[in-house]
C-alpha cells in the first residue's frame, strides 16, 4: 500500500520566497540610482532653463 504525502509549505514561507525573488529581480533590472551632484556650471544652466519654461519639458531641452 502506497501513501502519497502532499508536502505543503506555509503561506508565510511562500511569501518570503516570493519577496526574495522579487528583490533579486529588482536589483538586477534597475541599476543603482544613488543621487549624484551635478557640475555647478551645468546645474546653473539647467536651473535657468527650468525657470524660463516653468519646469522641465522632457525631451525639449
Amino acid at each position: 500500500m502506497k501513501i502519497k504525502l502532499k508536502v505543503t509549505t506555509s503561506r508565510a514561507s511562500r511569501m518570503e520566497e516570493l519577496v526574495k525573488a522579487s528583490n533579486f529581480y529588482t536589483a538586477t533590472k534597475f541599476p543603482d540610482r544613488s543621487p549624484h551632484m551635478r557640475e555647478p556650471k551645468k546645474a546653473e544652466i539647467l536651473e535657468s532653463w527650468e525657470k524660463r519654461r516653468n519646469g522641465f519639458k522632457i525631451g525639449n531641452i
